[in-house]
C-alpha cells in the first residue's frame, strides 16, 4: 500500500517498537487503519521508531520488500496517557505491569544504594549480545570448557536504551550445563562502564522450574519484604546475534561493586571485606563429598579451600584478607560458642539476617541451601562482623530432585539438618531460638500465605505468559534434559547419584519423568497440581506449607 502522507502536525507522536527477530528489517505502525513506516534506530538494530498521528488505537506490522503488510499484531494498543513513547515489544500486549506490592516486614539494616532502573517491578527488558559467530559456536560446542566470548551488548528497557561496548559472556554453573537451555555469566570489561551500577551478572535459564518464577519470588521476599541483603533480579529476553535464546532471570553477581552498594551506600572508597561461598562439592574422588557446613577443620587455612568445598569469591579491598584464614577463625568461634550470650553472638554475626534467611529456607523448602544441603550461601565479613547471603534458589517451593517429606514438614526443628554447626549453636541460646521462631510466625502470618502472595503470583503469571510461550517455541543450543524435551539419562542420572551420597532423599525416576512430561504447562506449574512428588504446583506448595506450619505451631 501507499503510506499515509506524512504531514507535520501537532497531533503526531513517536512510536518505538522492539523486534525479537533480528532477521526482520521492515516494520510499520498502523494508526486508525493508516500505515506509517518505522526506521531502524541508531541505538539498536532491534529498535524501530517513527512518527505518526496519536490516533485512538494502533498496532505494529511487518512489511515485505514491496512495502506490503505481511503480518500484523492481532490486538490494538492505546496511547500512553502521559504521552511518553515506550519501547514496545512486537506481539506483546503489555509493556509494564502493575504488580501487587509485597508487604515490608522489616527495614533494610545497612546503608545501601542500588539503582532502581534495572530491577523495576513489572517490566521485562531485552538484551542483545553481538559477538563473532565462530566464538559463540565454540562456547556452546564444549560445555565443559570455560570459553569466554568478547562482544558488545545493548540493553533495551521500557523507557531507556543502553549500549555497552565491551562485554564478556561465558557459560555458567556446574549442573546447569547439563541442560539444553544454558545459563550464562556476563561481565562488563570496562571498569568505567556498567549496567546501572552492575559490572557482573548472571542469566539464569531456570530449566527445571516450569513456573519460571520460584527463584525470582524468593529473591523478592528477601529484598522487598524481609529487608535482608540479597541479589537483585529481573526477567530479560535474550538475543545472541540473530538467535533468540529465550526468557532468563537476570541476577546480580556479588562482586566488590555490588558489596559496596549493598553495605556501604555505593561510596567509591568504601572498604569491602572478604567473601566466601559454601560450595558443597558433588564430584569428589571415589564418591567422596567435601562438605561446607561451617564445621571447624582446624587452624590450617588451606583445609578450607581444599577440593573447592569453600570458594574465596572476593578478597578484602585492603588485601589484608586474601585466603581462608578468616573463615577458619569464624568456624573456630562457632565451635567455641557454647558460652556466648546474645551480645556475643551479635558481635560476631548479623544474627537476625542469618535467622531470617534460615526461616525462608524452611518455609520455601530450600532443597539446595545451607540447612538441607550445606550449599548455595555466602558469608561476608563486613566491618569485622559476619553476615549471610543466600544464593541460587531454584530448587525451592516444591521444586526438587527428590522426596519432599523432610522439606514439606511444618516443624522447623525437623527441617533439613538442624545439626549444622552455625544454626545449632545459635539455637542453643534461648533468646535467639525464640527470635527464630518469632520470625517464622511473623513471616507465615504476614507474608507467606496465598492471601498475600496469591495476587502477586497471579500478576507475575499474567506478565510472563506471552514470553514463556515464546521461550517454549525456541530451539535450544545444546542437547540434554529439559521440560519438555529428551533426557540425557546417563549424565543426569550420574549427577543425581552424586547428590544421593550426601543423604538426600532423591527420586531420579520421578524427576526424569516430570522433566519430560508434556502435560506440565506453565499454568499447571503455577496454579495446579502436577502429580509428581518432585514438583508441586507453586500455589499448592505455599498453601500446604503454610497450613503445615500453622498446624505444627498450634500443637507445640
Amino acid at each position: 500500500p501507499l503510506f499515509a502522507a506524512l504531514v507535520f502536525a501537532q497531533d503526531f507522536t513517536t512510536y518505538n517498537m522492539v523486534t525479537l527477530d533480528p532477521t526482520q528489517k521492515k516494520f510499520c505502525v498502523s494508526v486508525d487503519n493508516s500505515v506509517y513506516p518505522l526506521s531502524e534506530s541508531k541505538q539498536s538494530r532491534l529498535l524501530f521508531s517513527g512518527q505518526a498521528p496519536k490516533g485512538a488505537a494502533y498496532h505494529y506490522c511487518i512489511l515485505d520488500a514491496g512495502n506490503n503488510v505481511i503480518e500484523q499484531e492481532s490486538f490494538d494498543r492505546y496511547s500512553n496517557p502521559d504521552g511518553v513513547a515506550l519501547n514496545e515489544i512486537y506481539n506483546r500486549t503489555q509493556t509494564l505491569v502493575d504488580l501487587p506490592a509485597l508487604p515490608k516486614l522489616w527495614e533494610y539494616p545497612y546503608e545501601a544504594k542500588f539503582s532502581d532502573q534495572l530491577h523495576k517491578d513489572g517490566k521485562i527488558a531485552t538484551l542483545h549480545f553481538q559477538a563473532k559467530e565462530e566464538d559463540i559456536d565454540n562456547m556452546h560446542a564444549d560445555l565443559n570448557a570455560d570459553v569466554k566470548v568478547q562482544g558488545n551488548m545493548t540493553y533495551i528497557g521500557h523507557d531507556e536504551v543502553k549500549f555497552i561496548k565491551k562485554m564478556q559472556i561465558k557459560l555458567s554453573g556446574r549442573s546447569s550445563r547439563l541442560w539444553p537451555k544454558q545459563s550464562y555469566n556476563i561481565k562488563v570489561k570496562d571498569k568505567k562502564d556498567s549496567l546501572f551500577g552492575l559490572q557482573k551478572f548472571k542469566l539464569r535459564a531456570e530449566p527445571n522450574d516450569p513456573s519460571y518464577m520460584r527463584e525470582k519470588i524468593y529473591y523478592d521476599l528477601l529484598t522487598k519484604a524481609a529487608g535482608v541483603p540479597a541479589r537483585g533480579s529481573s526477567w530479560v529476553r535474550v538475543i545472541l546475534n540473530d538467535k533468540p535464546l529465550g526468557l532468563f532471570l537476570l541476577v546480580d553477581q556479588l562482586d566488590k561493586t555490588w558489596l559496596r552498594a549493598a553495605y556501604g551506600g555505593a561510596k567509591k572508597k568504601a572498604a569491602t571485606g572478604i567473601l566466601y561461598m559454601g560450595n558443597r562439592v558433588l564430584n569428589g574422588s571415589e564418591g567422596q563429598q567435601f562438605m561446607s557446613d561451617l564445621s571447624y577443620l582446624g587452624d590450617d587455612e588451606s583445609l578450607y579451600g581444599k577440593n573447592d568445598a569453600y570458594l574465596l569469591k572476593q578478597k578484602s579491598s585492603d588485601k589484608e584478607d586474601k585466603d581462608f584464614t578468616r573463615l577458619a577463625e569464624f568456624t573456630k568461634q562457632i565451635s567455641q560458642s557454647s558460652s556466648f550470650d546474645v551480645q556475643a553472638w551479635n558481635d560476631l554475626l548479623d544474627v537476625d539476617v542469618f535467622l531470617k534467611n534460615m526461616a525462608f529456607e524452611f518455609l520455601q523448602g530450600h532443597m539446595d541451601g545451607y540447612l538441607n544441603n550445606m550449599n548455595n550461601y555466602y558469608v561476608y565479613n563486613h566491618n569485622n562482623k559476619w553476615t549471610w547471603l543466600s544464593n541460587d534458589m531454584d530448587y525451592v517451593m516444591g521444586n526438587s530432585i527428590g522426596n519432599h517429606s523432610n522439606l514439606y514438614t511444618g516443624d522447623y526443628l525437623k527441617f533439613g539438618h538442624m545439626e549444622r554447626p552455625l544454626v545449632q549453636a545459635i539455637l542453643k541460646q534461648p533468646e535467639l531460638h525464640q527470635m527464630y521462631k518469632d520470625f517464622i510466625i511473623k513471616i507465615r502470618n504476614e507474608l507467606y500465605n496465598l492471601d498475600i502472595l496469591g495476587p502477586r503470583i497471579d500478576g507475575l503469571h499474567n506478565m510472563l505468559l506471552e514470553d514463556v510461550n515464546w521461550d517454549h517455541s525456541l530451539p535450544k543450543v545444546s542437547s540434554g534434559a529439559s521440560n519438555p524435551g529428551t533426557s540425557n539419562e546417563a549424565t543426569m542420572s550420574e549427577y543425581v547419584s552424586r547428590l544421593s551420597v550426601g543423604g538426600l532423599q532423591l527420586d531420579w525416576n520421578d524427576y526424569k519423568e516430570r522433566l519430560q512430561d508434556p502435560n506440565i504447562s506453565f499454568d499447571m506449574a503455577v496454579n495446579g497440581e502436577t502429580g509428581h512428588q518432585t514438583l508441586y504446583g507453586l500455589k499448592q506448595w505455599i498453601k500446604n506449607k503454610a497450613e503445615e506450619v500453622t498446624r505444627s505451631l498450634s500443637s507445640a
